[in-house]
């Protein structure tokens, strides 16, 4: 008679044992994962508050000649505009804007193509990419598209004027700025 009441028991006893384990997997599992999205979330917003390549240092200077050519076929060939900071190209990083306006092929004013020269030091070397913000049929003005790192930068001194040039294979950008 001991046995038919400990048996019950020891299943009952067993099932409640294999729920609890459970909820503990569940719960360290739900645990671990918000400590890892606490995780990410805190290094991006550590990261964007440590950034130097965000908007706030830099200069808007407007009306600057510039040319910019891809793949054999020239985007920008007349004035843009620079967001740079001022002695941009003494710095070991940087983030420079060229900003052309133009209509859209449906006519509205809302268009641009905007090229971006990205310069970060790795060991000693400078690293120059460039990105395409827009898209090259002049559809979309927040597409953004990495051109590469394998550019070559030139400056340039010339009657008070400095010209920049970013240089690859199959692509140039290039522009003035007033010194």
């Amino acid at each position: 008679m001991l046995n038919k009441i400990n048996i019950p028991y020891f299943f009952h006893n067993l099932n409640t044992n294999i729920s609890f384990l459970l909820f503990n997997i569940f719960f360290v599992a739900l645990v671990r994962q918000i400590l890892i999205i606490n995780i990410i979330l805190s290094s991006i917003i550590f990261l964007l508050l440590c950034s130097k390549n965000s908007f706030a240092g830099q200069k808007k200077t407007e009306q600057l000649s510039c040319y910019a050519e891809y793949d054999s076929e020239v985007y920008i060939n007349g004035q843009c505009t620079l967001y740079a900071e001022d002695d941009f190209y003494k710095q070991d990083e940087f983030l420079i804007t060229l900003s052309h306006n133009l209509l859209c092929d449906d006519g509205s004013n809302d268009c641009n193509y905007s090229f971006q020269l990205q310069q970060d030091k790795y060991f000693g070397k400078s690293l120059h990419s460039v990105y395409f913000t827009s898209d090259f049929n002049k559809r979309a003005t927040h597409m953004q598209e990495y051109l590469g790192n394998n550019y070559k930068v030139f400056y340039w001194y010339q009657s008070n004027r400095m010209f920049v040039c970013a240089i690859n294979t199959i692509s140039k950008f290039c522009f003035t700025k007033p010194m």
